[in-house]
């Protein structure tokens, strides 16, 4: 079973820990996160998605207009770090965030599997 969260950017300790185990690039870190949110005023979270064998971090934005949410990606966009493989993990995505967000469309997922 796929576990799927969001951290807020206020948890810097538990997303600090998420990082630990998962090669990432410098648009992944809390610092740099945070810095993103301060300018663009936008809510910060890092995705998290655990399986076993399996895992998945992505940091998102979230904007609000007219009362829904949406996600987007925060400035200078890192991706996706994976590691491992999950069959059902586009679907899944999907799935949770049509339940609260905007997601009319899918999204490409671009991931490197080490």
């Amino acid at each position: 079973m796929l576990q799927q969260r969001l951290i807020s950017i206020d948890d810097k300790a538990q997303w600090q820990r998420e990082l630990l185990t998962m090669p990432h690039a410098p648009a992944h870190l809390w610092e740099y996160n945070q810095a993103i949110t301060a300018s663009s005023k936008l809510s910060t979270v890092l995705y998290s998605a655990t399986a076993p064998g399996f895992k998945a971090i992505c940091p998102l934005s979230i904007r609000e207009k007219a009362g829904k949410l949406d996600i987007v990606t925060p400035y200078g966009f890192g991706g996706f770090s994976c590691i491992g493989t999950f069959p059902e993990f586009e679907r899944l995505w999907h799935h949770f965030f049509q339940k609260n967000y905007v997601c009319k469309h899918k999204m490409i997922l671009l991931v490197t599997i080490i």
